[in-house]
């Protein structure tokens, strides 16, 4: 899997924790120009308007402008970003008890640095998407 491939699937993994653990998603991933849903469509955007690694093949079409973007673009983000919310589910579901046990902790304490977080993801094993052909994320590869 390219590393922006990598990359979506890390910024939408909130999500799709949420999704796993809470059965649905709140607004706290998207709804502001900052959130990781914006981020993530964007950049599944510019690598296909301007880094030339998506629909438009070699064809660099300039920045992205949210407001202009033609609806084949939405649906192509749409259903990109979807595959990539699906990868990190696959790669979180195995750690479900820990996700659970972390989420706790973390209402507990209400905010988490990396030092914080560290001791909690430090035992964790590779796990591989069931989707044949593709590679799991491991912790090395953040």
């Amino acid at each position: 899997m390219p590393e922006f491939e990598y990359e979506l699937t890390i910024i939408l993994a909130g999500r799709a924790a949420e999704r796993a653990i809470l059965a649905s998603v709140s607004a706290g991933a998207g709804g502001s120009e900052e959130s990781d849903l914006a981020l993530a469509t964007r950049l599944q955007l510019q690598f296909d308007r301007e880094f030339g690694l998506g629909a438009n093949g070699n064809a660099w079409l300039g920045p992205v402008d949210m407001k202009r973007i033609t609806s084949a673009e939405r649906d192509r983000a749409r259903v990109k970003l979807d595959q990539f919310e699906r990868r990190a589910q696959q790669l979180l579901a195995p750690h479900r008890d820990l996700l659970e046990h972390l989420a706790d902790h973390l209402l507990a304490v209400r905010e988490m640095d990396t030092e914080d977080l560290r001791p909690w993801l430090e035992n964790l094993a590779p796990s591989r998407p069931e989707q044949s052909g593709d590679r799991a994320l491991t912790t090395d590869q953040r």
